[in-house]
């Protein structure tokens, strides 16, 4: 085995892409606890693992970078969690005959996982569509990505910087022309230990089962107390029931947002800068402008690093965009410029959860809305 690929599970920087494991002609490679492990008495130190590792590889585009804020004027955007730009591409790559690959949260075998699936046909994108705060399994994907390039299919992989940057390695570069990308600004993923802990909480304090969940909807209730999204989660015991959690008061995306918790090779990312493997990167936009948007309109910022990029939006002609100064992107984008670290009160909200479990930390994180409510009240 190469001592390099060693190195890169030993510093913690391995982000679980399962390409070195999908890539090894011997299968010498196998996965435990989500690490990959090689059996040296099968492997023949081909170093296609290494050539594979997206850790251990380097991108460059030569694009002059574009900067964007736009939203998808779209009845279908209403299932997006920003700007919808992702699915109006997502849309124009189906509607074109192509298909596409995107996280999604399913129920198998009487628990919920996150993983990436391909989809053909409009009708299913909302299966694809909103944020996914948990890491999405694209070992499924890798080959069926790689049969559809074969095919000569057009396909449009959407996901993570280091995903993205797997699945560009995983695939023989004379396919690359018919691969399109969509990466994130990415704030980092809590380790899979963590959410389904939170779930095994959900389904005990409820007494029943979770069959699905959305991180982030856009909360149309004419409750406006928690803002524009909640955590919407979907139950079954002896009849389907739904529950809708304000992101105050939900201990896990407390914790998501104190940046604790993460995986280990988050607080370490490669990507954390403009130089991003996918063709084009969306963010959230936390600016607007007055002649373009409204406070109320859901917007995404927009990186544009390739070529193919800049036509990917511009085949797209239900959108509104305008330019975007490079600073402002940065300046509220900061995991452009470094990676996350966990916050003081993700500290201290990560160690009631590592005592007591999502339990106590969903008493205290209730306690201290109670006692902040005033302050909130008066900041209004």
């Amino acid at each position: 085995m190469s001592t390099r690929i060693k190195d890169v599970i030993n510093s913690n920087k391995c982000t679980e892409c399962y390409s070195c494991f999908s890539s090894c002609p011997k299968n010498a490679i196998s996965i435990n606890n989500l690490q990959p492990i090689v059996d040296e008495s099968v492997c023949i130190s081909c170093q296609i693992c290494e050539k594979k590792c997206h850790i251990l590889n380097q991108f460059n585009n030569d694009y002059q970078q574009e900067y964007y804020y736009g939203k998808w004027d779209n009845e279908l955007a209403k299932k997006s969690s920003s700007g919808g730009i992702a699915s109006a591409v997502a849309y124009d790559f189906i509607s074109k005959g192509g298909v596409v690959y995107g996280a999604s949260i399913c129920f198998k075998n009487n628990r919920l996982v996150c993983e990436h699936i391909r989809i053909d046909r409009v009708d299913d994108l909302y299966k694809i569509q909103g944020s996914k705060y948990v890491q999405s399994k694209i070992s499924g994907a890798l080959p069926l990505v790689k049969k559809d390039l074969e095919d000569n299919n057009k396909v449009l992989f959407i996901g993570c910087s280091c995903q993205v940057a797997a699945v560009r390695l995983f695939v023989p570069q004379k396919q690359l022309p018919n691969l399109a990308t969509i990466d994130l600004v990415c704030h980092g993923v809590p380790k899979d230990n963590m959410f389904y802990d939170y779930i095994s909480y959900l389904e005990k304090k409820y007494n029943a089962s979770v069959i699905d969940i959305s991180f982030r909807e856009r909360n149309n209730s004419k409750n406006k107390s928690e803002k524009n999204y909640v955590l919407n989660i979907i139950f079954r015991n002896k009849k389907t029931f739904v529950k809708r959690i304000g992101l105050r008061k939900s201990s896990f995306y407390r914790l998501y947002m104190a940046m604790a918790g993460y995986k280990d090779s988050c607080y370490q990312c490669k990507y954390t800068s403009l130089h991003k493997p996918g063709d084009i990167t969306l963010g959230d936009a936390y600016c607007y402008s007055p002649e373009l948007f409204s406070k109320k309109d859901c917007v995404s910022t927009i990186l544009v690093n390739t070529k193919q990029g800049k036509e990917m939006l511009d085949a797209i002609n239900d959108l509104t965009f305008k330019k975007a100064d490079k600073d402002e992107v940065v300046k509220h984008h900061y995991q452009l410029s470094k990676p996350s670290y966990v916050t003081d009160v993700g500290k201290k909200l990560f160690e009631i959860y590592l005592a007591g479990g999502f339990k106590s930390l969903e008493r205290y994180i209730k306690i201290r809305n109670i006692l902040t409510f005033p302050f909130r009240i008066f900041k209004k």
